[in-house]
């Protein structure tokens, strides 16, 4: 159970990354305040997610 919600907010924070990764392919930033502001975003979420997949290897395991 634990497993399955861990990879169902992965992949949320996936999908928030790409947009904001998407955006920025687009030039949609305002200034270099707005660029930097989101490549902090997007920093941030890849960093949650590898805290995520430390989390499901250590359930996994646990469940040996």
């Amino acid at each position: 159970m634990i497993r399955q919600t861990l990879e169902l907010l992965s992949n949320r924070i996936e999908e928030e990354r790409r947009v904001i990764v998407e955006i920025m392919g687009e030039g949609a930033s305002k200034d270099y305040a707005h660029y930097q502001n989101a490549v902090g975003r997007a920093q941030g979420l890849l960093i949650a997610q590898r805290i995520i997949a430390d989390l499901v290897k250590t359930t996994e395991s646990e469940d040996d």
